[in-house]
């Protein structure tokens, strides 16, 4: 197979994937050798239909359809064409670099997608909306409670889950803890920084939230955090013998249904 020709069917792969429809991968079957393997990351396939299917992954092909084509090059002894496609910023990964690897047929051998980690975001200001406040209401009933991460007095850092995690305004975050001599309240005093982690992974949703934290004592800040914890949590403190925490954020980062998020505060 002469080089003209794998860069052409490089060019006819990338033209495919870059379609995002998945009857024109299908078109690519004939390209493929019977025994054909696909390696991405959502593992390995082999065998001419097992690798188009793969190829039209829906997930995968979402992405390359935004895709930036380089021209494909010819690597290695010639049986080996290599090219690069990069999606937009605000996606989960940078692109992939694809190769191909022909047998002495001229038919692709292996198809390899190799993922590229995603591209730096540009900050924007620190501006949390009605989607991250609902998101965090009903984190306890959608059975995705925040993780907090705070170091303790020793200086070890901690984890724990929190239900009562509430947006309190576009940039602070409120809690209620319903232990006033607990190991958070104790880390917070000698050291407020703070990391607050929200996933969902069926909604493939994720953010860190990164800020200093305080309590607050004031009896209004304490009615609203009381009164805006989910009822469950309610009721396992009815004197409300709790202490209310804000946290003053500083940064949050992580993907929602829009795409990538960073936030930071005076950006």
């Amino acid at each position: 197979m002469t080089a003209v020709a794998a860069l052409e069917v490089a060019q006819e792969l990338a033209d495919a994937l870059g379609s995002g429809d998945a009857d024109v991968v299908a078109g690519f079957a004939p390209r493929l050798a019977d025994g054909a393997r696909l390696v991405s990351i959502r593992g390995r396939r082999e065998g001419r239909d097992d690798v188009v299917a793969g190829l039209a992954d829906a997930g995968l092909l979402g992405m390359f359809g935004q895709a930036t084509w380089s021209p494909p090059t010819v690597g290695g002894d010639g049986t080996r064409v290599e090219m690069r496609a990069t999606v937009p910023a605000a996606l989960p990964v940078g692109g992939f670099d694809v190769t191909l690897q022909f047998d002495g047929d001229g038919q692709v051998q292996e198809i390899h997608q190799q993922m590229l980690p995603p591209a730096p975001l540009e900050p924007e200001p620190l501006a949390l909306g009605d989607d991250v406040r609902d998101l965090l209401a009903g984190a306890l009933s959608n059975r995705t409670p925040t993780i907090v991460a705070y170091v303790a007095p020793d200086g070890r850092p901690h984890v724990s889950l929190r239900a009562t995690t509430q947006l309190l305004g576009p940039d602070r975050i409120g809690m209620w803890i319903r232990d006033p001599s607990g190991g958070l309240l104790a880390g917070i005093a000698a050291n407020p920084n703070l990391t607050i982690w929200y996933r969902d992974p069926e909604a493939r949703t994720n953010y860190q939230f990164y800020g200093r934290a305080r309590r607050d004592d004031d009896e209004r800040v304490r009615a609203e955090v009381f009164d805006h914890s989910p009822e469950p949590e309610q009721n396992m403190d009815p004197s409300r013998r709790g202490v209310a925490v804000v946290v003053d954020l500083d940064r949050v980062e992580g993907s929602g249904p829009s795409g990538r998020v960073l936030m930071v505060r005076d950006a």
